[in-house]
């Protein structure tokens, strides 16, 4: 996709020089584009990021950056271990991504300091801002579910542990194992023992605590 533009979606909307086509402020494939176009391009284009949709547009621009980078990143990933760096599919993918960027007309393209570049501007700012909350909430979530899953697991672990310990204390009392051996395996020889393990959390340290753990 280097050097190459992408027909956007948006320029689609309505014939162009036909009826309702001058009204359309999302077409920017023209010439030039008006002052008041421009200002309705931008007001509509961050309109979402106001309302409860925001999070919802916000993940879909962020897969939309993602799908245009994905050559890029595939390019740079795959050089570390083969010469192929290309994968044509993925440039299909990139182009379908950036037909759902609007365009700049060839004023805008030709000239840095014009109102149309103005626009976009603030307008990307606005979407970047979003994008970027998007991002970290998602990696909070993610942040949490991976915390909640460690937690379920040092509690069946804790659980086996007790478990464990209870049965070897039992064998103990008939005979079956010397108290000593328990005392080697689980850090101690009594129930109160091993509740105090498991407040000061040394129950981890144990050969029983350390296989229940694994």
């Amino acid at each position: 996709m280097l050097g190459k533009d992408a027909l956007s979606v948006f320029d689609n909307v309505t014939v162009d020089g036909k009826g309702i086509n001058k009204y359309d402020f999302f077409d920017s494939d023209g010439i030039d584009k008006s002052v008041p176009g421009t200002v309705a391009k931008t007001i509509v284009s961050f309109l979402p990021m106001l309302t409860p949709l925001a999070p919802y547009y916000s993940g879909a621009l962020v897969l939309r950056e993602l799908f245009k980078a994905a050559p890029m990143l595939y390019g740079i990933g795959s050089a570390l271990f083969t010469d192929n760096t290309e994968l044509p599919m993925l440039n299909t993918i990139a182009g379908i991504a950036n037909r759902f960027s609007t365009s700049t007309s060839d004023y805008a393209k030709d000239n840095m300091f014009s109102f149309e570049n103005f626009g976009n501007l603030v307008s990307d700012v606005a979407l970047q801002w979003g994008q970027q909350k998007f991002i970290i909430k998602s990696f909070q979530k993610l942040s949490k579910n991976s915390e909640a899953v460690i937690d379920a697991a040092k509690g069946k672990a804790l659980n086996q542990y007790r478990r464990q310990a209870n049965n070897l204390l039992n064998s103990s009392r008939n005979g079956e194992i010397k108290i000593g051996r328990v005392r080697e395996l689980t850090g101690a020889e009594t129930k109160e023992g091993f509740e105090n393990l498991i407040k000061s959390g040394d129950w981890e340290k144990t050969v029983y605590g350390r296989a229940a753990q694994e």
